[in-house]
């Protein structure tokens, strides 16, 4: 397994959240996996949604390809992106009643450190690593829109990855949050004083939370329930956070999460 990194970005974005579908169109913060995924579909040239009730093809072949999701740039703060609304009209004459007013959510300068751990025995995956590091793409790829058209930068190999050996830690990017658990139990201990007070307000801590579907349901062919979602500041105590094989411990210390 190889495990490599890209920075998406693009000067918008949009990942329409399907359970609102009223007076606005609402947008995930975060990139989400099943996005991803059509996007890297875009990039190998593999077929997306051609037949009502059956997945397509990207899904199907890129599936089981762990991810990892880093917010990056001057277009967020603490993992949080600047959003706008755009009205605009629906003309197309797919629209119910002809012509449809639109108010859509859109993320302002979104840019995320894109993780992979690929299989390079695997034909498909193999192709992926070839034309992320060379940055080919065979259709345009782009950010929940064709719209809002993308590229990648900082493509890197990691050479040596572990498992989380380091007594504290920092998780990187986003990462599921542990069931009926508080993340203040899995804090690192603080040290008492003037000294541990500085420290604290230097960096103050954050924490963002986001529901995101993680794949598609091969029963109802739509998002699966969204798990629960966590981008933080907060140093974890090895010995206190309850750790599994998705967690990552990069050769620069960094740890990351892999879903």
């Amino acid at each position: 397994m190889t495990l490599i990194s890209i920075d998406l970005k693009s000067d918008f974005g949009f990942f329409k959240k399907p359970d609102i579908n009223d007076s606005i169109y609402l947008t995930y913060n975060m990139i989400h996996k099943p996005a991803l995924l059509g996007l890297f579909g875009a990039v190998l040239g593999l077929e997306g949604h051609k037949q009502y009730g059956k997945l397509p093809d990207y899904y199907v072949k890129l599936e089981n390809i762990k991810i990892g999701i880093q917010p990056i740039g001057d277009g967020q703060k603490n993992g949080n992106f600047t959003k706008t609304t755009v009205k605009y009209n629906n003309a197309t004459g797919l629209a119910s009643a002809g012509t449809l007013n639109i108010l859509e959510q859109v993320l302002i300068k979104p840019a995320y450190r894109i993780f992979l751990e690929l299989d390079e025995d695997n034909e498909d995956r193999l192709k992926l690593y070839r034309k992320l590091e060379n940055g080919e793409a065979v259709f345009i790829p782009y950010l929940g829109k064709n719209d809002f058209s993308c590229w990648w930068e900082e493509f890197k190999n990691y050479r040596y990855v572990t498992s989380v050996k380091s007594d504290n830690f920092k998780i990187k990017t986003i990462f599921c949050k542990p069931a009926g658990s508080r993340l203040n139990n899995f804090k690192k201990q603080i040290a008492f004083g003037f000294i541990a007070g500085m420290q604290e307000k230097a960096e103050p801590v954050f924490s963002q939370f986001e529901r995101l579907p993680t794949g598609f349901s091969k029963i109802l062919k739509q998002y699966r329930e969204p798990q629960e979602f966590v981008y933080t500041n907060i140093k974890f105590s090895k010995t206190k956070f309850p750790m599994d094989e998705n967690f990552r411990e990069l050769e620069n210390g960094d740890v990351i999460y892999l879903f």
